[in-house]
């Protein structure tokens, strides 16, 4: 997803830099109305609609959580802060390798993939943006952090639609072939990545790598960037 706009003023935009703005409502007060204006996300019976067709909230182990560096080229080390555990800052090489590998010779599998990966960490965050509702639409007190966390969380429950027609879209599309020029092209990569980092890789390094990897990808019209279903994905 290549558009993700939080409160807290963090933006992601291809081709532009993260920006921060200053906050000047009351989040607590702009949760309310988020939930006034919009109240079915936020009813029990949603909730327990979605939960039963998904399954209950799962937590992502850290191989699953490294698909998640797929669902845009662009977002920003921002998005990232909670996805990876605190205190997780970088990821094996070898992993990133196996992701970039999969992503050009099993694309179509990568899809689907991230599009499961997606769900569950959709319905993270929709869980947790739901049950701070559940005490916003209460008289219940609500801390500020609380309603910041809402607004960050409340996308999950529109992701959950991307995610499912992801999921859905990817196993109509045809795995897209690779030629011995591009095999050489992405074994080239590879061999320099290894070279570049000899253990563990920032995450922020990874994003860089994964967006001049995918840019690599639509050069020579190859795996993941001819998988139409995830290209739409990455714009919504």
């Amino acid at each position: 997803m290549s558009l993700l706009c939080l409160f807290l003023g963090l933006l992601a935009i291809p081709g532009m830099a993260v920006t921060t703005v200053e906050i000047t409502e009351d989040p607590i007060e702009v949760s309310k109305k988020v939930i006034s204006d919009d109240p079915t996300p936020w009813n029990e019976a949603e909730y327990k609609a979605i939960t039963e067709e998904l399954g209950p909230p799962r937590a992502l182990d850290r191989m699953e959580r490294n698909y998640l560096l797929l669902q845009s080229p662009w977002l920003g080390t921002e998005y990232l802060q909670g996805v990876f555990d605190e205190g997780v800052n970088s990821i094996p090489v070898e992993q990133l390798l196996d992701l970039l590998n999969l992503a050009t010779n099993s694309p179509v599998q990568t899809s689907r993939k991230l599009a499961e990966v997606s769900l569950r960490h959709a319905l993270l965050e929709y869980k947790k943006a739901y049950e701070i509702a559940a005490n916003l639409k209460s008289d219940k007190s609500v801390a500020y952090e609380d309603g910041i966390a809402f607004l960050q969380n409340r996308f999950g429950y529109l992701k959950l639609k991307t995610a499912k027609r992801l999921l859905e879209e990817s196993g109509k599309t045809e795995k897209p072939g690779i030629d011995k020029k591009v095999s050489k092209r992405v074994s080239d990569r590879f061999r320099s990545l290894r070279k570049k980092y000899s253990d563990q890789i920032p995450l922020s390094n990874a994003l860089e790598e994964v967006k001049a990897f995918y840019t690599l990808l639509e050069e020579v019209v190859s795996g993941l960037a001819v998988v139409r279903p995830y290209t739409d994905f990455t714009q919504t």
